[in-house]
């Protein structure tokens, strides 16, 4: 009996097939059903961040461009709706209560603390989302067994 289910997913990803299954074994066991996204959208933003051209101000450094501030912050603003959209059709997907949590930086260890944190049972992860390609879903895979007490269940 898993008494607490955590669902990995990111948010761009279809949700149905993952989610069904962790809310089936949510029910069936009378568990709490936690749902953990992977926002993938910030790499974009990192991206912008570390390839930022820098203007040159009286020679002595830079400086970012009012340009790429608003390019972020229009980028950080669709991040925001786009991942509240995506939860809403999570909770209208499902018929329980489920917790969900956001995070966006090293999704290997965020998982793993989360899952330490909240006293996971069953980690329950997709292979068909675009998370991870077949080597780094391979390393979660490892990296999941080592690091955590959970159980892990993977949905095809």
């Amino acid at each position: 009996m898993q008494k607490k289910v955590l669902v990995l997913m990111e948010n761009t990803g279809n949700p149905k097939k993952v989610l069904n299954k962790g809310e089936e074994i949510a029910k069936r066991d009378s568990s709490e059903l936690h749902v953990l996204l992977f926002d993938t959208s910030q790499e974009a933003i990192f991206e912008l961040e570390a390839e930022q051209n820098y203007a040159l101000a009286n020679e002595v450094g830079g400086e970012e461009t009012i340009l790429e501030e608003k390019v972020i912050e229009d980028m950080e603003k669709r991040d925001k709706e786009k991942t509240e959209n995506f939860v809403a059709e999570i909770k209208q997907n499902l018929s329980s209560d489920v917790i969900i949590s956001t995070v966006d930086n090293s999704i290997k260890s965020d998982i793993v603390k989360y899952s330490n944190d909240n006293g996971i049972d069953l980690i329950i992860l997709g292979k068909d989302d675009a998370l991870y390609s077949r080597r780094s879903f391979d390393s979660l895979i490892k990296h999941l067994i080592n690091k955590t007490n959970s159980d892990l269940f993977i949905v095809r």
